[in-house]
């Protein structure tokens, strides 16, 4: 591990041209692992109850904290103290903390309803977020001209459904996210019940897979705009609330999947936005949209889609444009 904070630390200036495109990024970088290893620190605290991880995670984070500042943040502390400090993961964090409260209240909620209330609950919810995707699904792809309503890019969609899910089943992706959910349930909670993996699971999916997400952490990292996290963050806090209270502590852990996400998207938000365009965004939201509803129908056991192996049909229209680019300049 500490060779790879060296060679992070000494390899970290390459791609930049100037100092202060370095510092920026490095103050951006040093916040959002700050902010990982404090939400490490935060989950170390709380299930302490359940193993020794509290010792584990503080070591950790200490030793990573100070590599990070002797190697790194001394070489850069003259271009620093002229830079105005950035957050590119503000918004993500707050987040990451409304997920974390909602998931706390809805466990508290959770050991005072009766079995049958938490089942209605869960259909309620599923309902709830199919009306949500069939929402998004429309307004993504509804046109109206000369008196006359239609549609766009559902070629689009057909497409990136279908080859997204193929890319999906490959890799299985909800597999491994399954797996992942289990080692967490073992590791941290080892006397919750099988829904611990089901909470963890449709919890990062259905926080994950929408275009707030996406819109939201571009423009908290490129701007500093928290405004697009900010109405996510209370509407995932108020998700997680009741996901918690029927699938139990795993929707605690999507947090984690959140922050890695979306801060991942700030910080390579200079890169990438170029190529996410008004239109391509559009497209991305119409896919995640059909990806919503997907989850409320699995809510509701109406169907068993693996909506993890459909993920990648989100970045689908990115690959599609990219493609769009390079025929229309060789073509001209």
């Amino acid at each position: 591990m500490i060779f790879f904070i060296v060679i992070t630390s000494q390899t970290i200036c390459f791609p930049f041209n100037s100092e202060k495109q370095l510092c920026n990024y490095y103050n951006g970088s040093y916040a959002f692992l700050q902010g990982f290893f404090e939400i490490f620190s935060a989950f170390s605290i709380f299930f302490a109850t359940f193993t020794d991880v509290n010792l584990h995670f503080r070591i950790f984070r200490v030793v990573f904290i100070y590599f990070s500042e002797t190697l790194c943040y001394d070489t850069l502390d003259c271009y620093i103290r002229k830079e105005e400090s950035t957050m590119p993961v503000s918004g993500t964090l707050i987040n990451c903390a409304l997920i974390v409260a909602g998931t706390l209240l809805g466990l508290a909620a959770k050991k005072v309803l009766p079995e049958h209330v938490k089942n209605t609950v869960m259909q309620a919810v599923g309902l709830v977020v199919m009306f949500i995707g069939i929402g998004g699904a429309i307004s993504a792809c509804l046109t109206y001209a000369d008196g006359a309503f239609g549609t766009k890019d559902t070629l689009v969609m057909i497409l990136s459904m279908a080859l997204g899910a193929a890319l999906g089943e490959v890799i299985d992706i909800e597999k491994h996210l399954d797996a992942l959910g289990v080692r967490c349930q073992k590791k941290f909670a080892s006397n919750e019940n099988s829904a611990f993996a089901a909470g963890m699971v449709t919890a990062t999916l259905l926080f994950c897979v929408g275009a707030m997400a996406v819109v939201g952490a571009l423009d908290n990292g490129i701007r500093g705009n928290t405004d697009v996290l900010v109405a996510k963050s209370i509407i995932d806090g108020i998700s997680s609330m009741i996901l918690a209270s029927t699938l139990g502590i795993g929707v605690l852990f999507s947090a984690v999947a959140v922050f890695v996400y979306q801060g991942a998207i700030s910080l390579l938000g200079v890169y990438i936005e170029p190529y996410l365009t008004e239109v391509v965004i559009s497209q991305m939201s119409f896919v995640g949209s059909i990806l919503i509803f997907a989850i409320g129908l699995r809510m509701l056991n109406i169907a068993k889609i693996k909506v993890g192996n459909l993920l990648p049909a989100v970045f689908m229209p990115i690959l599609f444009d990219l493609v769009t680019r390079l025929v229309q300049r060789i073509a001209g």
